[in-house]
């Protein structure tokens, strides 16, 4: 989850620094979630986002939505990973 977090950090930088796309908000919500212990986080969506996901360590999940919140989010929260599409009988 860690190196996830990572190429999730590098890929918002591109949007960021090369690509231009981000607000400043939005990359202030990024930098504070990452202050408060998620591994990586980004902005999600198209033309320019409105939303970001953070992936964080359970312990620090109401840490991260916190700090959102503190950072001028409208709405936070935590979601959990399920296993994908399956067939139920």
């Amino acid at each position: 989850l860690k190196y996830l977090g990572e190429l999730m950090n590098e890929h918002h930088l591109v949007l960021k620094d090369i690509l231009k796309i981000t607000v400043p908000l939005i990359d202030n919500m990024v930098l504070k979630a990452i202050e408060a212990g998620a591994y990586g986080v980004k902005i999600v969506g198209s033309g320019g986002g409105g939303s970001i996901v953070a992936l964080s360590p359970l312990e620090r999940t109401q840490n991260v939505i916190d700090a959102l919140y503190d950072a001028g989010a409208k709405a936070a929260y935590s979601v959990n990973v399920d296993k994908g599409a399956r067939i139920i009988y």
